[in-house]
């Protein structure tokens, strides 16, 4: 049987904490929003102190406060709000000198809270955070209106922290969408740069022709690339991407897919080794949508493997699916990033990268909808400084 979860535990529980920090619950900044709603409860329900009251692990800090001046914190041996913060509760206390959960707290003696109403604020992904209260001085029965008057404004309260929340996000995903349009142009603008500079040059000079229709070519590959992106995420988004289901050699198609990066992968310097059962079942897809799945993750591995070492394409049948993971040596991926690097723009800043290539931050986002399209899963498994494993499944023929 497992242990009973005690208050410290609970304080201390760290999803509970990232939630506090994620909501900027702790910091100084003031909230003229948050101070009109303390001042409004203190009005409303004529009580000398009100506050929204957060409790981390060690103590309570207020958010705002009205009735205590030049005070922004107190430790838990003063917090009645620690109560409502374990249960979840509201705390309704008449007389705190008679009330047995909160008789021996400090605030008594110190601060002269007798009376306290306290509503618990819960955040949408259900972390209790604090308190939304009023304090009296002197012994009081909270009248039914009151308590709702005070669930009410809780409840605004709330709704402004996340609000606050969602407005930073918004402002966040557009500074970025303004950087990647900048990128964009800048993508577009090079290889652009470079085939008209190349035209030129092979009209001026017919005997750098050849040479510089290479450069054409290759340039045009990386627009198309950059282009191919933007377009097939749109066009998932939009349901606008039929999966052509075809019953084909898996094994085939990743010799295929090593031979199209292994240009690639001499220049890098590293190695594709390939660990596949020769009875491997046959897949159902997509074979066009499921090779760029795959060449795209053996891109990705081949820009930020170690110089020298090995990427490992291994597959494997795991129940009724076949399973495929690309093993890099590379930097790893922090924790915070791996759940969000499949996401829309997603990369891994300052990572050191073999070689340049056109990114949209838009790859693993294909990856992630192409996989799901076909009723498989995609991860990765890493850790700083031991490379990352990219996996996905897909359903063998039945």
């Amino acid at each position: 049987m497992s242990a009973p979860v005690t208050k410290k535990h609970f304080l201390n529980d760290p999803k509970r904490l990232s939630t506090l920090e994620r909501l900027d619950l702790l910091s100084p900044t003031p909230s003229d929003a948050l101070n009109r709603l303390t001042r409004l409860a203190a009005a409303l329900m004529q009580a000398p102190i009100a506050m929204v009251s957060i409790v981390d692990d060690h103590r309570q800090f207020y958010k705002s406060v009205v009735g205590l001046p030049d005070v922004i914190e107190a430790p838990l041996s003063h917090s009645f709000c620690q109560h409502v913060v374990t249960s979840g509760e509201p705390l309704i206390v008449s007389d705190s000198r008679l009330n047995d959960i909160t008789k021996d707290n400090l605030a008594i003696r110190d601060l002269q809270v007798i009376a306290y109403a306290g509503m618990p604020m819960i955040s949408s992904d259900g972390q209790s955070l604090g308190s939304f209260c009023v304090l009296d001085h002197k012994p009081r029965q909270w009248t039914a209106t009151e308590l709702g008057i005070l669930e009410d404004l809780r409840g605004a309260a709330m709704v402004e922290i996340e609000l606050r929340e969602v407005t930073a996000q918004l402002g966040a995903e557009q500074a970025f969408r303004d950087g990647l349009t900048s990128l964009l142009v800048h993508d577009f603008k090079t290889p652009l740069t470079s085939i008209l500079v190349a035209a030129e040059t092979a009209q001026e000079d017919p005997g750098s022709v050849g040479e510089m229709l290479s450069i054409i070519s290759s340039n045009a590959q990386r627009m198309q690339v950059l282009t191919n992106d933007l377009l097939d995420v749109s066009r998932f988004e939009h349901g606008e991407i039929r999966i052509n289901a075809v019953q084909f050699d898996f094994a085939k198609l990743v010799t295929e897919a090593i031979r199209d990066v292994t240009p690639i992968a001499k220049e890098v310097e590293v190695r594709i080794e390939a660990r596949i059962p020769v009875e491997l079942p046959m897949v159902k897809g997509d074979r066009v949508l499921i090779s760029r799945l795959l060449t795209n993750l053996l891109s990705n591995a081949l820009r930020y493997t170690t110089r020298g070492t090995d990427v490992t394409v291994v597959a494997e049948q795991v129940g009724d699916r076949i399973k495929c993971s690309v093993i890099d040596n590379g930097p790893g991926i922090p924790t915070e990033m791996t759940e969000t690097i499949f996401a829309k723009y997603g990369r891994v800043e300052g990572a050191k990268q073999n070689y340049q290539a056109p990114s949209t931050g838009l790859g693993l986002t294909f990856c992630k909808m192409c996989v799901n399209a076909h009723g498989g899963e995609i991860g990765v498994d890493s850790e700083l400084g031991r490379g990352s494993t990219f996996w996905f499944t897909l359903p063998t023929v039945r």
